[in-house]
């Protein structure tokens, strides 16, 4: 069974792909369910903005060195308590449990 890894963002490449796959997800299950939609469901910006917050933390999930989704939490250091501000399985990976993996990582 292939264990799911958290890798942080650590380049503006990868910030840029994540953005890239988050939209992709998010729009081809938008799409999938309501039809063709002409504007993004999920601006870059609004992506952008949880990726500034403070105590933002971005991570890659990888399987077997592939990409697989990603996350985007925000960590209070003071409490302890983190807010998970997206969850995002990649476009061709969704419907195999790896949202419940990429929480069950979150949560480890």
């Amino acid at each position: 069974m292939s264990r799911l890894v958290l890798v942080p963002l650590a380049s503006a490449e990868d910030r840029r792909v994540f953005i890239s796959e988050i939209q992709e997800a998010f729009q081809g299950s938008y799409e999938e369910a309501f039809g063709r939609f002409e504007k993004k469901v999920l601006p870059a910006d609004d992506i952008e903005e949880s990726l500034s917050a403070c105590g933002s933390e971005a991570y890659r999930a990888e399987m077997d060195g592939e990409c697989v989704g990603g996350t985007v939490i925000a960590a209070d250091r003071e409490s302890g308590r983190c807010s998970l501000h997206l969850l995002y399985v990649k476009k061709g990976a969704q419907n195999a449990g790896i949202g419940y993996k990429i929480w069950q990582a979150l949560e480890a």
